[in-house]
């Protein structure tokens, strides 16, 4: 379905073979070329040919998005109908320069919001490079769930689905509120009639989950059977770490069979009494089922790091020196 529409910052209409110096820029990008293949454009006939293809086939649609304020071509968004696809195959590509600016976004959010407004189509898919991760990222943000890994002679492909109510419910600003109940239990009688006169002991009580019992760090006085609120700071990193990272495994198709961190943290006591932790350290060792998955998964790692709530709540950074083995099932190929 073509459309003209137009966001913020950016117009998006048909293509037109007044496209021709632009197409033939995009397809010969480094990014193009490296992610979707060399489609042997070379020129401006080459480039108008390529249009006048796309125009003349039914099943394709391929929007430019134009920069409002500076009027210039920066991307294109697609949605191709495939004889070998069950569902209309969406697509984008931006020049390399404006990437990072959120315009694959923005123009794709709008183009597929009023497209399942507009059309009967109840679901569409995406196909990408299983080592393509901002394009995974991008299509995770618009809603688009992973369904499987399509492997060839040649590539790796991982492809995507997206319904209309997936559309509706993604990319929408959430607020999470967390509840906690702290109770003191160290009283000996006495209260705090002195620094030594009563227990650190806690119960941390959260309603339908398993109560802790909770003190201050032994060189505080505390219980060291007890977990303390540093223990409980960097298990809570480190956790947030794995549930991202096995999110994003399971997104891109590397699957994951164990994963233990052995995550350190470091304090330090200030001069008026206080303290602040100065580093938190991850060292996680995790299984895959393929060697091919290796590379994947440790990229993957600076990705949970990215979106961690936990670790974006902090005024230091956590850093990650991770490990991946490959599987049992892969250790007699040799």
């Amino acid at each position: 379905m073509y459309l003209s529409l137009q966001t913020s910052r950016l117009i998006i209409r048909p293509i037109a073979t007044e496209d021709d110096v632009f197409i033939l820029q995009l397809l010969n990008s480094e990014g193009w070329l490296k992610y979707i293949g060399d489609r042997k454009v070379n020129s401006r006939n080459d480039a108008l040919d390529y249009i006048r293809k796309i125009l003349n086939n039914p099943s394709s649609f391929y929007h430019i998005l134009v920069e409002r304020e500076s009027e210039s071509s920066v991307g294109l968004i697609s949605l191709l109908k495939r004889e070998d696809q069950p569902l209309p195959d969406f697509g984008f590509a931006l020049l390399t320069e404006h990437q990072g600016k959120g315009f694959a976004f923005e123009a794709s959010r709008h183009y597929l919001d009023t497209f399942f407004k507009q059309s009967n189509q109840l679901e569409l898919m995406a196909i990408t490079l299983s080592d393509n991760e901002s394009s995974i990222q991008l299509l995770n943000r618009l809603g688009f769930k992973f369904t499987g890994n399509k492997e060839s002679k040649y590539e790796n492909l991982s492809l995507f689905k997206l319904s209309s109510i997936d559309m509706a419910t993604s990319g929408k600003e959430k607020i999470h509120v967390y509840h906690a109940t702290i109770k003191w239990t160290g009283n000996n009688g006495t209260g705090t009639s002195g620094y030594t006169a009563y227990e650190r002991d806690h119960r941390i009580s959260i309603e339908h989950k398993s109560e802790i019992s909770g003190s201050s760090d032994p060189a505080f006085r505390g219980d060291r059977h007890k977990h303390n609120p540093e223990d409980l700071f960097v298990s809570s990193i480190s956790a947030c770490h794995m549930l991202w990272f096995l999110h994003l495994c399971a997104n891109a198709g590397v699957i994951v069979t164990t994963y233990q961190d052995e995550a350190k943290g470091t304090m330090e006591e200030t001069a008026n009494g206080g303290g602040r932790f100065t580093e938190v350290v991850l060292n996680p060792v995790a299984t895959v089922a393929d060697l091919s998955m290796v590379e994947m998964a440790n990229k993957l790692h600076e990705k949970a790091n990215e979106l961690c709530f936990i670790a974006n709540s902090l005024n230091f950074p956590v850093k990650c020196h991770p490990v991946t083995n490959r599987g049992s099932r892969q250790a007699n190929d040799n």
